[in-house]
């Protein structure tokens, strides 16, 4: 944790650790949560942070750095700003995902690939998030299905498949 001039708490940083090698993970402003995943091929850490928008309000937003260069997943298209984005999982193609609020209010996973976002509706959810994503595209995550918590892998061209109620 670090404190500011005031000696008032100021945030939590997160550092990983990759082949011996620490690092903190984000810069700036942002009051770290967590880094979630690393792509050696791509080199692309995800994970979540605290920002400070332009009104002064905060809100979680899923955070990525890509080679050197820090992004900010903000918000789906049509989303309001006052939400809450998450980044959980990388894969070595550089294919994020995470959930965030979308603007008819539900909570889904989505994948991100650094420019387009594609939310995952699961069929009959009402709420959901993705957790991984494995090098040919199969995501993982876990959806609210008539109250019970169930996982779920998303596969390309076969659609959501349920392996059974998380315990």
């Amino acid at each position: 944790g670090y404190t500011n001039a005031n000696g008032f708490f100021d945030g939590i940083h997160g550092f990983m650790s990759i082949n011996g090698v620490v690092s903190q993970s984000w810069g700036g402003e942002w009051i770290t949560q967590g880094v979630y995943d690393y792509s050696t091929p791509t080199a692309t850490r995800v994970g979540v942070a605290v920002t400070t928008l332009a009104n002064g309000s905060l809100w979680e937003r899923g955070v990525a750095r890509i080679g050197g260069t820090d992004r900010i997943f903000n918000v789906p298209s049509g989303a309001s700003a006052a939400t809450d984005t998450h980044l959980f999982g990388v894969n070595s193609s550089g294919l994020m995902v995470g959930d965030a609020v979308f603007s008819d209010g539900k909570k889904c996973g989505f994948t991100w690939n650094g420019t387009s976002t594609v939310r995952l509706s699961v069929p009959n959810a009402t709420s959901s998030t993705a957790r991984a994503s494995s090098d040919t595209g199969v995501v993982v995550g876990s959806a609210v299905v008539s109250g019970v918590q169930r996982g779920y892998f998303c596969v390309p061209g076969l659609g959501f498949l349920y392996p059974g109620a998380i315990p």
